[in-house]
């Protein structure tokens, strides 16, 4: 009697574990102010090119990219009156894309990084997108 009584007990709260969920607060506005407290401490070292990272000996940890997306597609009455918000558009999704670039560097434990090249690309669902490319090093 005991044992049956056991398992219906175990049964029942293995189902009512099922549900549990388990969450997080990190958010992108929490990662962001991870990024600007390490640039800040200048525990984030910008090299100019992938020569004087070598040259200085960083060690190479891998290719990192960061990617960001303004606005969404807007009918073409709408883009006409929006031009004057287009370099804004265009500076804010830069600035988005490096900053995910460094936080991808800080992902796999870099310090420092380059940044190859950025470029606004074509994304459907996207006014203004642009992806960086770099490296990430370990100095």
């Amino acid at each position: 009697m005991f044992r049956i009584l056991f398992f219906s007990v175990l049964c029942l709260l293995i189902s009512a574990c099922t549900s549990i969920r388990f969450g997080t607060n990190v958010t992108s506005d929490i990662l962001q102010t991870q990024i600007i407290e390490h640039v800040a401490r200048r525990d984030l070292y910008q090299f100019m090119d992938d020569q004087s990272a070598h040259e200085s000996g960083a060690r190479l940890l891998g290719r990192v990219q960061g990617e960001s997306c303004y606005g969404t597609n807007q009918s073409p009455a709408d883009a006409r009156s929006s031009k004057s918000n287009r370099n804004i558009g265009y500076e804010f999704a830069y600035s988005q894309a490096t900053e995910r670039l460094k936080a991808n560097v800080i992902n796999i434990d870099g310090n420092a990084y380059t940044i190859n090249q950025c470029r606004k690309v074509a994304l459907g669902r996207c006014d203004i997108a642009i992806q960086c490319y770099g490296q990430a090093y370990s100095y």
